[in-house]
């Protein structure tokens, strides 16, 4: 990667940390609150009725936001003929959605389910109007302005959720706080984008873009079946209250690196097409992501599995003690997802090489719900959480090969930047599990294992890459200086260990 790229990269994705973080800080509030006021039925209700409509919504933009990222060149009448054909398919969708009510309620047994259903369709339409202001402003890299509707976003959906739950409102909280939070996204995108649509469209010109976009949209739907499916499953096999508990486990296990895949892979999607045709550097950017993910995500997942029993004790309360078997399990899937799958789907798509993919996510759209349907039909919520945690890496594997093909790496040079960050993470591990077992039989209470489990994490991870990973410190004193911190800063201990 060259400097001036690899400095517009990191600008462009610590131009969005410190907001993107915040909105995990609210979002994490505000669903600590809200599993206190609401039960696992009312979360079971919202998570399966927006796994349906997310399912019917991956159409909604056909793929267009992808192409237009992904294209070299694209004209004005190709943006605003895309803008038209993706309002047109939002309100087909919203009639599909509505129709489609009244037998998935019936499907799963849950009368409740029809209403929230019915309402959330007419959430595409927000979709339709997102699309191509988002796409633009991925594209010229401009992620402060897409991340920071998220934190308005964040804090109007707290605000909204909270007092409506409060009142014994139950789920409709949370249809509420999800219109909020399409509607703040839909304005705060059109303020920060100069284009503006122009009439007529010419829905011929914005076809042009349909062929590759189609693909992505299938890719993308096969995606969404296959990381979605479970809840579908667990929702027809076990019940709301099991769809409850087990989303509630996702949610907080992805929350604290959602926000860095997130950030990462909208600043990778424009930087790999950008490289495309050329090998070397899409190689080597490819690598400097990964290796990065795994610093930040690593310690933050297998920190999760560690301390799994006390956070939910703390956090959750009583009624959430089954999501801590789950929790722990899917902390290896999604560890897979954080650092490896995304990245290497991302440069499959941007490389335009989307068949490829499309084979991979038609491999997981089979084998996926298989393996999901047998965990939960033999050992519920656990047995679907280890079906994630068993068969999902051994899948990714098939992605990684691909995705190396693409960029004429070999697996050991992807394995030589995740090593020192994964040792560090199992290190930590360690140490964490033996505090957590000497307070335990000392009878410290939850608040205190989980305190000192956390200090101990902290202090082990820092210290491992502190003396024995020099990579790691070069890779972090070049991101701080391209961040512009003073080099006397840098001078000095432990960053002075990784000068020449």
């Amino acid at each position: 990667m060259t400097d001036d790229l690899r400095s517009r990269v990191v600008r462009a994705v610590g131009a969005t940390s410190v907001g993107g973080w915040l909105a995990k800080v609210v979002s994490l509030l505000s669903t600590l609150v809200l599993v206190r006021l609401l039960t696992p039925e009312d979360f079971g209700l919202m998570a399966i009725a927006t796994t349906v409509a997310g399912f019917v919504g991956f159409f909604n933009e056909v793929g267009i936001g992808a192409a237009i990222v992904q294209r070299k060149e694209v004209g004005e009448g190709e943006i605003n003929g895309c803008f038209g054909i993706a309002l047109l398919a939002s309100a087909a969708l919203c009639g599909i959605t509505i129709a489609m009510s009244w037998p998935a309620a019936s499907f799963f047994d849950m009368p409740k389910l029809q209403p929230v259903l019915a309402i959330l369709g007419f959430g595409f339409f927000f979709g339709a109007l997102n699309t191509v202001p988002s796409a633009l402003l991925r594209r010229q890299l401009r992620m402060q302005a897409v991340m920071w509707r998220g934190v308005v976003g964040a804090i109007l959906q707290a605000i909204v959720a909270i007092p409506v739950a409060w009142l014994g409102w139950g789920y409709w909280a949370l249809v509420f706080a999800f219109f909020v939070g399409q509607t703040v996204t839909m304005i705060w995108l059109w303020l920060a984008v100069d284009w503006r649509p122009t009439f007529p469209m010419r829905l011929r010109e914005g076809a042009s873009l349909l062929n590759y976009g189609l693909s992505v949209t299938y890719t993308r739907v096969l995606w969404h079946l296959y990381m979605n499916v479970d809840k579908i499953i667990v929702g027809k096999l076990l019940g709301a209250q099991a769809v409850g508990v087990y989303d509630v486990s996702r949610s907080l296990v992805s929350l604290p690196t959602s926000q860095i895949t997130g950030l990462v892979t909208s600043v990778a999607s424009p930087v790999f097409a950008r490289v495309q045709n050329d090998v070397e550097r899409l190689g080597a950017v490819l690598l400097r992501f990964t290796g990065g993910l795994t610093y930040l995500t690593a310690p933050a997942l297998l920190g999760i599995a560690a301390t799994a029993p006390e956070l939910v004790s703390v956090f959750l309360g009583p009624k959430w003690v089954a999501a801590v078997l789950p929790m722990q399990a899917l902390c290896v899937s999604e560890l897979v997802a954080a650092t490896v799958s995304n990245l290497q789907a991302q440069v499959l798509i941007s490389t335009g090489r989307v068949n490829e993919l499309v084979r991979f996510t038609s491999l997981c759209a089979v084998v996926m719900p298989l393996a999901l349907g047998v965990g939960a039909w033999q050992a519920g919520l656990v047995g679907t959480a280890l079906a994630w945690a068993c068969v999902y890496p051994l899948l990714s594997v098939l992605l990684v090969r691909k995705a190396l093909r693409a960029c004429g790496l070999k697996a050991g040079q992807l394995w030589r930047v995740m090593r020192q960050p994964l040792f560090g993470a199992l290190l930590m591990v360690a140490c964490v599990q033996a505090s957590r077992a000497g307070l335990h039989v000392l009878n410290a209470s939850d608040v205190v294992v989980l305190g000192v489990s956390i200090s101990t994490g902290v202090l082990t991870y820092l210290g491992y890459v502190a003396f024995f990973d020099l990579r790691g410190l070069a890779e972090a004193r070049q991101v701080l200086t391209d961040f512009g911190v003073p080099t006397r800063y840098l001078d000095r201990w432990p960053f002075n260990r990784a000068l020449p």
